[in-house]
């Protein structure tokens, strides 16, 4: 027979040990599985341009990098205008492709800043239809709920951050999936939103939001566009 800690510890390793498996299934198919069998999404079906937020670093760099491989050319935005521009000029220069760098911090909720990214997004032609909602932010360190410094703007930053940038976003990308009768939005999740993250409260939180929001959105657009959760 077991404790309750044993039993507790036993469902934690377990719980653990099934994300570990999913993790290493992903990069086996992503790495191997998926090429050989060609079973790897070819984007430039879905249009000639991607909007990618949060461009600048890690997995929005490396969408960057992977989408203009394939001949895409890159919406990049981000906050960091010499980032933007490095990595703009880094993909034209190694895949010959286009960049166009739009300057916004998603902890900004006005609809000032969202009607700047709006106006770049409208003169391009074809309009995108394929968007990358990566930008996100965290705590600066695991913390209790209470117990975080200066927590009422930095639960206020992650809210706009992580959930009102997807929902603007999608917002001024998705009619232009209904125009076209297609498109793919990929939405960046976090494993903490499927395990307990009593550190991380907020920031779990807000991830959860992309597993509801997905479904529901796909019940409205129908088969106007792919949607594809990423955790």
């Amino acid at each position: 027979m077991f404790t309750i800690l044993e039993g507790v510890g036993l469902v934690c390793i377990t719980v653990v040990g099934l994300q570990f498996c999913r993790i290493i299934y992903r990069i086996t198919y992503n790495s191997i599985i998926g090429p050989f069998f060609k079973k790897n999404v070819d984007f430039t079906q879905y249009g000639r341009w991607a909007v990618i937020t949060g461009a600048t670093d890690g997995i929005g760099r490396a969408y960057a990098e992977a989408l203009a491989k394939q001949g895409m050319d890159i919406v990049l935005i981000s906050r960091n205008m010499s980032k933007l521009e490095a990595v703009s000029e880094a993909l034209e220069k190694t895949h010959q492709v286009k960049t166009v760098i739009i300057e916004a911090d998603f902890t900004d909720p006005s609809p000032t800043m969202y009607n700047h990214i709006e106006k770049e997004l409208v003169v391009l032609k074809p309009p995108p239809i394929v968007l990358i909602n990566n930008v996100g932010m965290s705590y600066p360190y695991p913390e209790y709920f209470l117990d975080l410094p200066d927590r009422d703007q930095r639960f206020m930053d992650i809210i706009n951050c992580n959930i009102l940038s997807v929902t603007n976003m999608c917002k001024m990308i998705i009619p232009n999936m209904f125009d076209n009768g297609k498109g793919v939005v990929i939405n960046i999740s976090s494993t903490a939103a499927l395990i307990p993250s009593p550190m991380l409260t907020v920031y779990a939180a807000s991830k959860v939001c992309f597993h509801i929001f997905p479904p529901y959105l796909t019940i409205h657009t129908g088969y106007a566009c792919l949607l594809i959760l990423v955790r």
